[in-house]
């Protein structure tokens, strides 16, 4: 999939906004209507609207307005071009990840003649009551979610909510795995530091904490069948004590909930990850002389 990002909207959005919304909305606001109203400049909040950007280019735009109960999805427009290719799926499951860390439903309306309905219904939204125009959805968070407010044990944060910086996610991936790179490839710093940036980007990556103290972190990709596991990293006194497992735990919960695997690899010498995710019940799909790839059983699967 292309690097798809969001950036904060600007004054300057104001003229693409428009022209988003009308791409994606006036065909069903006429079926509803019979007329388009462009929305006046004066109902624009610029904190809560962020740019979609694909490859560094404006694709669309996310409103999003986190009230005292629920995270209101006021707006998600993707431009014609870029709709069917995975770009709703993915950037809809990163706000869910965000809700399950919010411990919030989402809440959304959506026109009847509007086929997103069906985007939403596939990412496990629901209908709590329609009008005569709209469906009125909801994503529920489950109260025993791990990445539930009231859980203060350990949860999943987006980087991008996290006081800590790439440097620091290096160190510890350095600290991590350096030993297994040099015996298989030989460690280069300035590859591994180019690889890192280029690899693992920001939204890919979301924070482990404990309590209020951040202990690690995993990279996820959604992908078109599974969610990939890029890393999962643990501060060395942060292991042994059941976190890997409750996150993995968690990650498996979450690709279920889409009758997905979670999928990974890693290296043939690192035993001790081998037979953490064993434990786990993940199967071996392929094996090199360097790598093992493993995916999780469905649940609905499983033996």
């Amino acid at each position: 999939m292309s690097n798809v990002t969001l950036r904060p909207a600007t004054e300057s959005d104001w003229d693409f906004l428009c022209v988003v919304q009308e791409a994606c909305m006036r065909e069903y606001a006429e079926a509803t209507w019979g007329k388009w109203v462009p929305e006046p400049r004066d109902n624009f909040r610029l904190e809560t609207h962020q740019v979609i950007q694909c490859d560094g280019d404006d694709i669309g735009c996310i409103a999003l307005i986190d009230e005292a109960e629920a995270l209101m999805l006021e707006k998600f427009y993707v431009l014609p071009s870029h709709q069917n290719r995975g770009i709703g799926t993915l950037l809809l499951r990163r706000l869910i990840d965000g809700a399950h860390t919010r411990g919030k439903p989402i809440r959304l309306r959506v026109l009847r003649v509007n086929p997103a309905r069906l985007l939403y219904e596939r990412n496990g939204f629901h209908i709590d009551r329609s009008t005569d125009e709209r469906h009125f959805m909801s994503y529920a968070v489950r109260s025993n979610d791990v990445h539930s407010r009231e859980s203060n044990a350990v949860h999943l944060l987006p980087m991008s909510e996290g006081a800590i910086d790439r440097q620091a996610l290096f160190a510890l991936y350095k600290r991590s795995l350096h030993e297994y790179i040099d015996q298989t490839f030989g460690w280069d710093e300035d590859f591994q530091q180019d690889r890192f940036s280029n690899s693992y980007p920001d939204p890919e990556i979301s924070l482990i904490v404990s309590g209020s103290t951040t202990v690690g972190y995993v990279a996820l990709r959604n992908e078109p069948k599974s969610l990939h596991l890029s890393l999962l990293l643990l501060q060395p006194e942060s292991r042994n004590r059941g976190i890997g497992r409750t996150v993995m735990q968690t990650l498996m919960s979450r690709a279920a909930a889409f009758s997905q695997p979670v999928t990974l690899s890693c290296f043939v010498r690192n035993r001790a990850a081998i037979s953490f995710y064993q434990k786990l019940g993940f199967c071996v799909v392929t094996e090199d002389e360097h790598f093992v790839t493993y995916r999780s059983p469905i649940p609905d699967q499983a033996a």
